[in-house]
C-alpha cells in the first residue's frame, strides 16, 4: 500500500510542480533537511506550548487543556440538570394526578358521610316499633315436646 500511496503523491506532485522542483526534491539531502525542518517546527511548538504552560500556572491562568476539560464537564453537568428537569416535570405531572385523585376520593367519602348521617337521622326519626312477647309456656311446651319426641323414637328403635 506504501507504494500506491507513493506513487499518488509523486504524480499529484508531478502535476503542481516545475520539473526542476521535482528533482530538488528528490535529492536525498533535500528530504533529509525538510524532515530537519519539521521535526524543529514541531519541537519549538511543543517548547512554546510548555513554556505557555508554566506561566499559565504561575500566573494561576487555565490552560486550554483545564479550559477543555471544564468545558466538558459543564457539558455533562448541563446534560444531567436537563435530565433532571424532565424527571422533576414527569414527578409533578404524577402528584398532580395523585393529587386529583385524592380530591376525588375526599370528595366520595363526604358524600358517603352525608348519606349516611341521613340515614341515621331518618332511622333515629323512625319510631321504634315494640317487639312481640311469647310466653313461658308455649316456649316450654316445645322445648319440651321434643325431648320427649327423642326418646319415643329411641326407644323404638331399640325394640327393632
Amino acid at each position: 500500500m506504501n507504494t500506491l500511496w507513493n506513487e499518488v503523491i509523486l504524480k499529484n506532485l508531478m502535476e503542481r510542480f516545475s520539473p526542476v522542483v521535482l528533482k530538488l526534491l528528490t535529492d536525498p539531502r533535500v528530504q533529509s533537511l525538510l524532515a530537519e525542518v519539521l521535526n524543529l517546527q514541531s519541537g519549538l511548538r511543543e517548547n512554546i506550548e510548555g513554556q505557555v504552560k508554566t506561566m499559565a500556572r504561575t500566573l494561576d491562568l487555565a490552560t486550554r487543556d483545564e479550559v477543555t476539560g471544564v468545558r466538558d464537564v459543564l457539558k455533562a453537568l448541563e446534560a444531567q440538570v436537563s435530565d433532571l428537569k424532565a424527571a422533576l416535570a414527569e414527578k409533578e405531572a404524577m402528584l398532580e394526578k395523585q393529587d386529583k385523585a385524592l380530591g376525588d376520593l375526599k370528595t366520595e367519602v363526604k358524600k358517603t358521610m352525608d348519606v349516611a348521617k341521613k340515614a341515621a337521622e331518618k332511622k333515629a326519626a323512625a319510631p321504634k316499633a315494640t317487639p312481640k312477647k311469647t310466653t313461658k309456656a308455649a316456649s316450654t311446651t316445645k322445648k319440651a315436646a321434643t325431648p320427649k319426641k327423642a326418646t319415643q323414637k329411641k326407644a323404638a328403635a331399640k325394640k327393632k
